[in-house]
Order: C-alpha cells, then sequence, then structure tokens
C-alpha cells in the first residue's frame, strides 16, 4: 500500500534552534545525540541509518519513511527533536518531521515541517489519512535546505501540544495514548532527512 499523502498540499503550499530551549520535565526518559548506535531504533518504512552522529530517514518509491524507537513507551510527557532539511535543488521540498502515538505502521500521529516555511499534524488512522492540522505556514521556521528546527510535543491525557523552535503551534485533541511509541517521519521518496538530539521527559 502506498503511504505517500501530502505531496499535493506540498505543492499548493510551495507556489539552527537548540534542544535546550524544549523538553522541560524533570526527569529524562531518553536522550540520543546519535553518536553511537541504540539497537532500539527500528525502521518501519523507507531507508533509516545512524551515521556521523545523526539518523537519517529516505523514502523509498510510493511510500514514506519513518522509525520508532522500540526501546520504550511513552504515554504521556514531554518530547523534541532536531530537524534538518534535505540539501538540494528539488522544487517540492518534501515534508518530515516527530512521529508520536504510534502503535502501529497503520496508526500513528506526526507533526511535519519542511524549508518553505510550512507546518501541520497528520493522522494514519486504520491505514486511512486525516489531518488533524492541515498544513500551514508558520513563522516560527528556520526555513530552506539545511536549515534545522526543534519540534517539541507534550502529551499529557487526551491533549497533545506542539511547539516549533519553543513557539506554540497547535493542540488537537488525541485517544487517551498507552503503550505507544515515538519516532521520525518523511516524504517523499529520494529526500534524505537528519534527525538530531532527541529528548524525552516525563
Amino acid at each position: 500500500m502506498s503511504l505517500k499523502f501530502l505531496s499535493g498540499v506540498v505543492v499548493a503550499l510551495a507556489i539552527a534552534a537548540t534542544p535546550a530551549l524544549a523538553c522541560k520535565g524533570r526527569n529524562v526518559v531518553l536522550a540520543d545525540d546519535f553518536s553511537k548506535e541504540d539497537p532500539a531504533w527500528s525502521r518501519v518504512f523507507g531507508e533509516f541509518a545512524i551515521t556521523g552522529g545523526k539518523a537519517t530517514l529516505k523514502g523509498e518509491p510510493g511510500f514514506i519513511a519513518m522509525a520508532a524507537y522500540e526501546g520504550e513507551f511513552f504515554d504521556a510527557g514531554d518530547g523534541c527533536i532536531d530537524v534538518t532539511f534535505p540539501d538540494g535543488g528539488r522544487q517540492i521540498p518534501g515534508i518530515g518531521g516527530f512521529a508520536f502515538g504510534i502503535t502501529d505502521k497503520d496508526n500513528f500521529y506526526a507533526m511535519f515541517v519542511n524549508a518553505d516555511g510550512v507546518a501541520g499534524i497528520l493522522r494514519l488512522s486504520k491505514g486511512k489519512w486525516l489531518q488533524p492540522v492541515p498544513a500551514r505556514k508558520s513563522d516560527a521556521l528556520k526555513t530552506g535546505a539545511g536549515a534545522t528546527n526543534t519540534l517539541r510535543i507534550t502529551l499529557k491525557g487526551t491533549a497533545a501540544t506542539t511547539y516549533i523552535n519553543d513557539k506554540p503551534f497547535a493542540q488537537i485533541n488525541v485517544p487517551t495514548i498507552a503503550g505507544t511509541k515515538m519516532g521520525m517521519y518523511a516524504e517523499p521518496e529520494g529526500l534524505v532527512w537528519q534527525f538530531d538530539n532527541v529528548k524525552i521527559t516525563d
């Protein structure tokens, strides 16, 4: 099944923060700067690698790319990740970001951004796409190929609150999240996204 989602949205919208800004919880549940490989990171879709102090995702033709952390469940807390836009001169820069509420390959959320300054939240529910927050411009984003932005998500009860470079982006209601995982998300194929400085606090 093809899982490409937002290509049309990105076309329509297309006509370096530090991790210290985010993750306000007292106790660190997970911290990974990818200086060494943690085998708990697992490819879900696409090509995933940890090399040179970065994690990278690249989609396969017709599919999204996603990796999930298999070492812990994240039912609530405060998480952040640095996302670096792909280099290159493609007209459509693609989308990438923070996946959360992952129960399996057909059920998850993803907060996404792109190099043209667009952000949003998507959801795959029972293999069907929803858009809790449709793609829209965000002045908080650093734009352009190679730019790095810090994405943050706090989960508490049925509320998921998102931030870009420590500025509020959107809040959505989610089903009670229990026994879920977090990870990284990117599309379309052919673009190499970089991720760094993952941190989850309680």
